[in-house]
């Protein structure tokens, strides 16, 4: 039996355009487990990169933690709110 690739690019896929956009601007193929965006309310997303897979690229991680950013829903867009380390 075969299991699922947890790494899924549809976790990227189904992510809000703008979103998205600024996830593929850091990754040209980016994977990510389920676990990397967690939603509050559809009105803010908050993406943690200890979840998140770039080929060729470990950067989201260093010795202060992962990088988290928030993005929150403003005029029906999406915008980053704030970009920060937070312990794995």
């Amino acid at each position: 039996m075969r299991s699922e690739d947890r790494y899924n690019p549809q976790h990227i896929e189904s992510l809000p355009a703008e979103v998205r956009g600024a996830v593929m601007r850091r990754c040209g193929t980016p994977k990510a487990l389920h676990e990397f965006a967690a939603y509050s309310d559809h009105e803010r997303i908050v993406l943690h990169y200890e979840h998140f897979y770039c080929e060729g690229r470990d950067v989201f991680c260093n010795a202060s933690g992962c990088l988290h950013q928030v993005c929150v829903r403003s005029g029906g867009h999406y915008r980053l709110l704030r970009s920060y380390y937070a312990p794995n």
